[in-house]
């Protein structure tokens, strides 16, 4: 959500004095796509179209989440029903090996999302599973010579490294303190 700011006052900036948004409409956009958000997933879990089948994302529900939080008090985000339900789900998304799945082959990713948005939300009920999702993605980090050395994959079997995985683990690692 800072980043989303951020990029609207920087483009406000380039526009010049008289284009920048006044404070009242951006709490304003931040409120009303709170409230889309909110209202596009039942009981904060996001469902979606997965070859050709309908099921619920713990990515999507994640991203969700962190937006919203971060629009909230921090002192209210663990007791507002629909963070509730989208931690609840994202919890039940969590392997034994702390990664969070859904299914297809997106560890990385679900796994990251679900770090940064629960350290949003930072309820002390969540320590354990955030630490297993920590200790999954510094086991994603390739360590064999070459090109992919230091990178962070897709899962702990697949190809390689690339940048976008990199980005994510990175941005997770980083919100949870390490």
């Amino acid at each position: 959500m800072k980043h989303a700011v951020l990029l609207l006052l920087s483009g406000a900036v380039l526009a010049g004095p008289d284009a920048a948004p006044k404070p009242a409409d951006l709490e304003a956009a931040i409120r009303e796509g709170t409230a889309w958000l909110r209202s596009q997933a039942k009981e904060g879990v996001f469902v979606v179209k997965f070859e050709g089948k309908e099921m619920p994302s713990p990515g999507h529900t994640a991203l969700a989440l962190a937006a919203v939080a971060l629009s909230m008090p921090a002192d209210a985000r663990a007791s507002d029903p629909w963070v509730k339900g989208a931690c609840a789900f994202l919890l039940k998304a969590q392997r034994d090996d702390g990664a969070v799945s859904g299914g297809q082959y997106f560890d990385n990713y679900f796994t990251s999302a679900a770090l940064m948005a629960l350290t949003i939300v930072n309820d002390p009920a969540h320590a354990a599973a955030r630490d297993k999702m920590k200790a999954f993605l510094l086991k994603l980090q390739r360590t064999e010579e070459g090109r992919a050395q230091g990178g962070f994959g897709y899962n702990d079997d697949g190809p390689g490294a690339d940048l976008s995985n990199a980005q994510f683990a990175i941005e997770a690692l980083r919100a949870a303190g390490i």
